[in-house]
Protein backbone atom coordinates (compact mmCIF):
# COMPACT_ATOMS: atom_id res chain seq x y z
CA UNK A 1 0.00 0.00 0.00
CA UNK A 2 3.04 2.56 0.95
CA UNK A 3 4.78 1.75 -1.97
CA UNK A 4 1.93 2.45 -4.22
CA UNK A 5 1.34 5.91 -2.73
CA UNK A 6 5.41 6.56 -3.16
CA UNK A 7 5.08 5.61 -6.78
CA UNK A 8 2.08 8.50 -7.38
CA UNK A 9 3.36 10.99 -5.68
CA UNK A 10 4.31 13.32 -8.43
CA UNK A 11 0.72 12.93 -9.40
CA UNK A 12 -0.53 13.66 -6.31
CA UNK A 13 1.45 16.97 -6.30
CA UNK A 14 0.36 17.73 -9.39
CA UNK A 15 -3.09 17.34 -8.33
CA UNK A 16 -2.85 19.82 -5.13
CA UNK A 17 -0.85 22.28 -7.48
CA UNK A 18 -3.65 22.80 -9.82
CA UNK A 19 -6.32 22.89 -7.08
CA UNK A 20 -4.27 25.89 -5.50
CA UNK A 21 -3.23 27.31 -8.99
CA UNK A 22 -7.18 27.79 -9.49
CA UNK A 23 -8.15 29.03 -5.77
CA UNK A 24 -8.84 25.72 -4.21
CA UNK A 25 -5.93 25.86 -1.67
CA UNK A 26 -8.36 25.60 1.09
CA UNK A 27 -9.02 21.90 -0.07
CA UNK A 28 -5.06 20.72 0.12
CA UNK A 29 -4.99 22.52 3.44
CA UNK A 30 -8.13 20.36 4.58
CA UNK A 31 -6.97 16.97 3.71
CA UNK A 32 -3.48 17.94 5.13
CA UNK A 33 -1.35 16.89 2.66
CA UNK A 34 1.13 20.18 1.99
CA UNK A 35 4.07 18.57 3.87
CA UNK A 36 3.74 15.43 2.71
CA UNK A 37 4.18 16.57 -1.08
CA UNK A 38 6.93 19.10 -0.50
CA UNK A 39 4.75 21.96 -1.95
CA UNK A 40 6.56 24.95 -1.61
CA UNK A 41 5.27 27.99 0.61
CA UNK A 42 5.03 30.07 -2.10
CA UNK A 43 2.64 28.87 -4.04
CA UNK A 44 -0.30 29.14 -1.71
CA UNK A 45 0.85 33.01 -1.36
CA UNK A 46 0.66 32.74 -5.45
CA UNK A 47 -3.07 31.22 -5.23
CA UNK A 48 -4.44 34.54 -3.10
CA UNK A 49 -3.38 36.07 -6.66
CA UNK A 50 -5.83 33.88 -8.67
CA UNK A 51 -8.02 35.62 -11.08
CA UNK A 52 -11.36 36.43 -10.17
CA UNK A 53 -12.85 33.57 -12.16
CA UNK A 54 -16.22 32.17 -11.07
CA UNK A 55 -16.25 29.08 -9.03
CA UNK A 56 -17.62 27.00 -12.43
CA UNK A 57 -14.56 28.85 -14.49
CA UNK A 58 -11.73 27.47 -11.70
CA UNK A 59 -13.31 24.04 -11.68
CA UNK A 60 -13.03 23.96 -15.32
CA UNK A 61 -9.68 25.26 -15.28
CA UNK A 62 -8.65 22.70 -12.60
CA UNK A 63 -9.64 20.15 -15.32
CA UNK A 64 -8.62 21.45 -18.04
CA UNK A 65 -4.78 21.77 -15.99
CA UNK A 66 -5.04 17.95 -15.12
CA UNK A 67 -5.15 16.65 -18.15
CA UNK A 68 -6.82 14.02 -20.64
CA UNK A 69 -8.25 11.73 -18.23
CA UNK A 70 -9.94 14.01 -16.46
CA UNK A 71 -10.95 16.09 -19.86
CA UNK A 72 -12.31 13.38 -20.95
CA UNK A 73 -14.59 12.74 -17.40
CA UNK A 74 -15.30 16.66 -17.71
CA UNK A 75 -16.74 16.07 -21.43
CA UNK A 76 -18.50 12.79 -20.07
CA UNK A 77 -19.95 14.74 -16.95
CA UNK A 78 -21.05 18.24 -19.53
CA UNK A 79 -23.89 15.29 -20.81
CA UNK A 80 -25.27 14.92 -17.10
CA UNK A 81 -27.15 18.23 -16.72
CA UNK A 82 -29.72 15.66 -14.59
CA UNK A 83 -26.71 15.85 -11.93
CA UNK A 84 -25.14 18.98 -12.14
CA UNK A 85 -25.85 22.37 -12.58
CA UNK A 86 -26.56 24.32 -15.57
CA UNK A 87 -23.50 26.80 -14.69
CA UNK A 88 -21.21 23.69 -14.25
CA UNK A 89 -22.43 22.08 -17.22
CA UNK A 90 -21.78 25.26 -19.34
CA UNK A 91 -18.30 24.86 -18.29
CA UNK A 92 -17.54 21.26 -18.96
CA UNK A 93 -19.37 21.83 -22.60
CA UNK A 94 -16.25 24.10 -23.16
CA UNK A 95 -14.00 20.97 -22.37
CA UNK A 96 -15.65 19.15 -26.08
CA UNK A 97 -14.10 21.75 -28.57
CA UNK A 98 -11.75 24.38 -26.35
CA UNK A 99 -8.93 22.54 -24.89
CA UNK A 100 -5.67 24.48 -25.09
CA UNK A 101 -3.21 22.36 -26.76
CA UNK A 102 0.26 21.33 -24.01
CA UNK A 103 3.42 22.66 -24.56
CA UNK A 104 6.03 21.85 -27.13
CA UNK A 105 8.32 20.44 -25.32
CA UNK A 106 5.93 17.76 -23.64
CA UNK A 107 5.52 16.86 -27.38
CA UNK A 108 8.60 16.53 -28.10
CA UNK A 109 9.40 14.27 -24.83
CA UNK A 110 6.25 11.94 -25.44
CA UNK A 111 7.77 11.36 -29.13
CA UNK A 112 11.39 10.67 -27.92
CA UNK A 113 10.27 8.38 -25.48
CA UNK A 114 8.27 6.70 -27.55
CA UNK A 115 10.43 6.43 -30.33
CA UNK A 116 13.59 6.41 -28.03
CA UNK A 117 15.15 8.79 -30.98
CA UNK A 118 15.52 12.47 -30.62
CA UNK A 119 13.53 14.10 -32.97
CA UNK A 120 16.21 15.71 -35.41
CA UNK A 121 16.41 12.24 -36.18
CA UNK A 122 12.96 11.45 -37.42
CA UNK A 123 11.44 14.94 -38.76
CA UNK A 124 13.82 17.22 -41.18
CA UNK A 125 10.66 19.52 -40.32
CA UNK A 126 8.28 19.67 -37.37
CA UNK A 127 5.23 22.44 -36.76
CA UNK A 128 5.67 23.61 -33.08
CA UNK A 129 2.30 25.16 -33.58
CA UNK A 130 -0.24 22.53 -33.31
CA UNK A 131 -3.08 22.24 -35.81
CA UNK A 132 -5.44 20.85 -33.60
CA UNK A 133 -6.30 20.33 -30.03
CA UNK A 134 -8.61 17.70 -27.98
CA UNK A 135 -8.40 16.31 -24.56
CA UNK A 136 -6.34 13.20 -25.22
CA UNK A 137 -3.74 14.47 -28.25
CA UNK A 138 -3.22 17.27 -30.53
CA UNK A 139 -1.86 17.06 -34.27
CA UNK A 140 1.25 18.67 -35.48
CA UNK A 141 2.35 18.55 -38.54
CA UNK A 142 5.54 17.56 -40.58
CA UNK A 143 7.77 15.79 -42.88
CA UNK A 144 9.75 13.24 -42.13
CA UNK A 145 13.72 12.57 -42.38
CA UNK A 146 12.53 10.80 -45.68
CA UNK A 147 11.09 13.44 -46.95
CA UNK A 148 7.43 11.92 -46.33
CA UNK A 149 4.79 14.98 -45.38
CA UNK A 150 3.26 13.73 -41.79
Amino acid sequence: MFGKRVRHINRYRDIAIALIRNGFGFIVEEIDVFHMLSLPARIMKQSEKTPKLSLWERIGNVIQDLGPTFIKLGQIGSTRSDVLPEEMIKQLEKLQDQVEAFPFSDVQAIIEAESGMRMEEIFADFHQVPTAAASIGQVHEGRMTSGERV
